[in-house]
């Protein structure tokens, strides 16, 4: 057997000779070698019917060449030689076929955004772009800024017959037009921003600093009340005497019982704030950007963003004080708050709620034991407006 099996093995050797001395004579088609790589997921037999028709051709033409020369019996070692060859071409038929049907298929279209369409998160890659060209150290991080306005109804009527409270339409409440330390009033008596009313600073105000705020979401809650009685009525109960400036508009009255402040603000079974509700409803929120310049000069850039009412109430924040816990708004991408104002583009940000329609709300005014209802002569309810967004900051590396 080992003697035959040398034979089969001179024969395969001598005809691989032989069909090695014809290929290279152009009598035969030598097959191409091809790597395994190469020859990993080739397509289906009918996309490449063509081609190995002509890799059988070639087959045939082998057998053909050496019939020429006489040879008309083969060993099984020589047929095993014939057919790795027939292999070798039949892959290289079905490897050149799916070359061909790639280069066919159509490219992949490629996408036109409309004319005049910005990209949901430009406002985002225009602040990164800007903090990388300034080649300084700068820290990304999500935050939110607040502020507390000041929404104050005149009260008219008669306290023995009936009484309202009332905002005119065209009423301003503004926001972030101010910085803590600031000094305002508050229903006509002074008073100064604290970290109760915005967590804006401005630190550039006083140190050089550098930050954008780009904002994303917003959200809106009330704040707490406070009531001007007149002040002759409130003096002449002694009773009230210790609580005489908070009841004259100098601080805020926590009530919903109607000890104080009149008890139709709150509805008896929800306790909802129906005069929060009132306002929220002829409400408008603006943001509006003051670019100031040199001589006076500047320009000033306001847009609509949406109404009070589409502003959903903040019920719960999470720790990182960001509008993960919260329901909020989405605004469009690209408003930006910056600490610096006077070297941006952007200017100095606020944000405005404009009463668009008059409002009015009936309610029964308290008797404080003088015997009698006590008309005030202003009401003032504080609404919280939040942003929340991601900051661009300068850090210093010690």
């Amino acid at each position: 057997m080992s003697n035959l099996n040398a034979t089969n093995d001179q024969d395969a050797a001598q005809l691989a000779a032989t069909l090695a001395r014809m290929d290279a004579a152009n009598e035969t088609a030598a097959p191409d070698a091809l790597d395994e790589e190469d020859a990993a997921g080739l397509p289906d037999e009918e996309d490449a019917a063509g081609p190995e028709e002509e890799a059988l051709a070639e087959n045939t033409g082998d057998v053909g060449a050496l019939r020429v020369r006489g040879k008309v019996n083969y060993t099984p070692a020589e047929v095993e030689l014939m057919m790795r060859r027939a292999l070798l071409r039949g892959r290289r038929a079905n490897t050149k076929a799916h070359a061909r049907k790639v280069k066919r298929a159509p490219a992949a279209p490629k996408i036109v955004l409309p004319p005049n369409m910005v990209h949901p998160s430009a406002g985002h890659k225009k602040l990164i772009d800007k903090w990388r060209a300034k080649n300084v150290p700068f820290a990304v991080r999500k935050g939110h800024y607040f502020f507390v306005g000041e929404v104050v109804f005149d009260v008219a009527g008669n306290p023995k017959t009936r009484v309202w409270a009332r905002i005119k339409a065209g009423t301003k409440i503004d926001f972030f037009h101010l910085t803590v330390d600031d000094d305002f009033s508050i229903l006509g008596k002074p008073s100064r921003v604290n970290l109760a009313k915005t967590n804006y600073t401005r630190q550039s105000k006083k140190t050089y600093n550098e930050q954008d705020f780009l904002i994303q979401t917003i959200n809106m809650r009330e704040s707490g009340f406070r009531i001007a009685y007149p002040e002759a009525e409130i003096s002449a109960v002694p009773d009230l005497a210790p609580i005489k400036d908070v009841l004259t508009g100098g601080g805020w009255i926590w009530d919903d019982g109607g000890a104080l402040l009149p008890k139709d603000i709150y509805h008896d079974f929800t306790e909802r704030n129906l005069l929060y509700n009132a306002f929220k409803t002829s409400g408008v929120l603006f943001f509006q950007w003051d670019r100031t310049r040199v001589g006076g000069n500047g320009t000033k850039h306001r847009i609509v963003v949406d109404k009070v009412a589409s502003i959903p109430d903040e019920r719960e924040t999470i720790v990182t004080r960001t509008s993960g816990g919260a329901d909020v708004l989405t605004v469009p991408d690209g408003y930006v708050i910056t600490d610096n104002p006077e070297d941006s583009d952007e200017g100095a940000f606020s944000a405005t709620i404009e009463i668009v329609d008059d409002i009015v709300f009936p309610f029964t005014p308290v008797d404080l034991s003088s015997g009698s209802p006590i008309k005030p002569t202003q009401l003032m309810m504080a609404v919280q407006l939040s942003l929340y967004g991601t900051s661009f900051a300068r850090v210093n590396h010690h």
